[in-house]
């Protein structure tokens, strides 16, 4: 083919041009001849001699959109769109809406090479800082064929149609969520195919994936976000209606819930509807028919309506929920609360004053012996960690709290004046340990020692137990008490990886003394 520029009779191409127009919007087939005869009549036509004729066509496919478009939104393939209300509407629109959105992404195809042509115009001007004229009949295009395409889509249908159509949708929304009606009957694909209308109508040609596309050149007016239309239609008032449905659910629904009941109240949003299923539900439901920025959105306000202005009412049961060791009611409540700066403090503090208040009745009873207080703090630390991994997640500030608890404990003065009696406890315990074995393996007693070691750790005066362990040591060392050698090396070096080697040095060097010297009687003895 000659693709020599040459003279075109507008009028003569665009009638051919028109035609198809109509057909590929309206998602009618076209024989593939006449695609490409098409393809090359838009070609002369832009690069037409004397002058080109690309604004001339682009006015005109303009006009032709405007006018497919007011005749749907007038007539109609599925009635007048006007005329319609409710359901009918819907899905009429989502119709539509499906076909002319295909539509006109084979239309941008067909133009490729108007929009390449618009796009580098465009760049030129902006390079040369210079502005590009009017045309008679409107602003120069800074569109592609396929976003101007949507541009009026939006203009001619989706404004004008707006008000009753984001008036039904949210109404049907809300019946999803109050299970009201038969939900089967709902069209959810009707549901998300109209709210991402109002995404794509600015997203979809900015999409490199989109029928194998190349990245457009062309950019919203004014740089704004492809999500900023479907805000301002959609978003703000689906918003608004969420805050008062969960408003509504706190004044009537649950007004009369205890506090665990109401924290079980978000998920089934008839009778006693929980808190916590309802965040999944609205995740669900969020996910399922709006756009993924709204997301986020909708749990910050769930988070604020149904928790944080609630937050003294539940608060007022966390130290019964934690002292009663409800673990269904405190995973719910960390849940809740997590998400909240001004709230999970709360539970943390309960957390760490319930810890302290069972380790402080080990403290003052007097009944309990060196083995049952290390039994006791270390059952108490063991049974709190898996709390901490099953109910908080892991979470690090419930490790925290349990760390600050168990060394309140393990530090307790019964006078201010005196040092905590820890250190003597616990070294009366692993001297009990290294004297005698009872029936115990090594194993089982090196068990006993890890336990030692892990209350070791939270001791804050380790000069004081240093003290008392040397003293305990040498005289099991030079009385010759000691059952196994083995276990007091190991002990050491227990203390060497919690501490350092330096805590440990005179420890070691005792040790290793008495090893020295039994070598030499051994050896003199011979």
């Amino acid at each position: 083919m000659n693709l020599r520029p040459r003279a075109v009779n507008f009028d003569d191409v665009w009638s051919k041009l028109k035609e198809t127009a109509e057909a590929i919007i309206s998602l009618k087939p076209i024989e593939r001849l006449t695609w490409d005869h098409n393809f090359s009549d838009i070609y002369f036509v832009c690069v037409s001699v004397p002058e080109t004729q690309s604004r001339q066509l682009y006015a005109a496919v303009r006009d032709c959109l405007e006018i497919h478009t007011k005749e749907l939104r007038r007539v109609g393939s599925f009635g007048s769109l006007e005329d319609q209300t409710g359901d009918n509407l819907l899905s009429a629109y989502n119709r539509e809406w499906s076909k002319y959105k295909q539509g006109a992404a084979y239309l941008h195809n067909l133009y490729c090479y108007l929009n390449k042509q618009l796009a580098k115009e465009k760049m030129d001007a902006e390079s040369q800082h210079s502005f590009i004229a009017d045309d008679s009949e409107g602003p120069f295009p800074h569109l592609g064929v396929g976003d101007l395409a949507f541009a009026i889509w939006k203009r001619e249908l989706i404004i004008p149609l707006a008000s009753k159509l984001v008036k039904h949708i949210i109404g049907l929304i809300q019946q999803i969520r109050k299970l009201e009606g038969t939900y089967s009957a709902i069209n959810l694909a009707d549901i998300r195919g109209a709210i991402l209308s109002f995404v794509e109508v600015n997203e979809l040609f900015l999409n490199e994936s989109f029928l194998g596309q190349q990245k457009s050149p062309f950019t919203l007016a004014g740089g704004n976000s492809v999500t900023e239309f479907y805000e301002e239609m959609f978003e703000k008032h689906f918003l608004e209606a969420t805050e008062n449905f969960y408003k509504s659910l706190t004044s009537e629904a649950f007004a009369y819930l205890d506090c665990c009941p109401y924290m079980e109240a978000v998920i089934h949003l008839i009778k006693f509807v929980k808190v916590i299923k309802t965040l999944d539900e609205e995740r669900i439901l969020a996910q399922r028919f709006l756009h993924h920025s709204t997301l986020p959105k909708i749990e910050n306000l769930c988070y604020e309506v149904l928790v944080n202005e609630q937050l003294e009412k539940i608060s007022l049961m966390c130290k019964d929920v934690v002292q009663g060791e409800l673990l269904k009611d405190l995973k719910n409540m960390y849940i809740l609360f997590k998400p909240l700066n001004n709230a999970l403090p709360i539970l943390l503090k309960e957390f760490e004053n319930y810890i302290k208040k069972l380790g402080m009745e080990f403290n003052v009873s007097p009944t309990v012996d060196p083995a049952q207080f290390v039994g006791n703090i270390t059952d108490l630390h063991t049974k709190f960690t898996q709390m901490v991994i099953e109910i908080f997640s892991g979470d690090g500030e419930f490790t925290i709290s349990l760390d600050r608890a168990i060394q309140s404990i393990v530090n307790y003065r019964e006078d201010s004046k005196q040092p905590p009696k820890i250190s003597e406890k616990l070294n009366r315990y692993i001297d009990i340990l290294m004297k005698t074995r009872k029936g115990r393996t090594e194993a089982e007693i090196e068990a006993q020692l890890s336990k030692s070691i892990l209350i070791f750790r939270y001791i804050d005066d380790k000069d004081l137990f240093q003290k008392y362990y040397s003293k305990m040591l040498c005289t099991r060392l030079i009385a010759s008490l000691s059952f196994s050698m083995d276990l007091e090396e190991s002990m050491i070096n227990k203390m060497k990886d919690a501490c350092g080697y330096e805590f440990t040095s005179k420890l070691s060097r005792m040790f290793t003394d008495v090893n020295v010297s039994q070598g030499l009687t051994k050896r003199f003895l011979e």
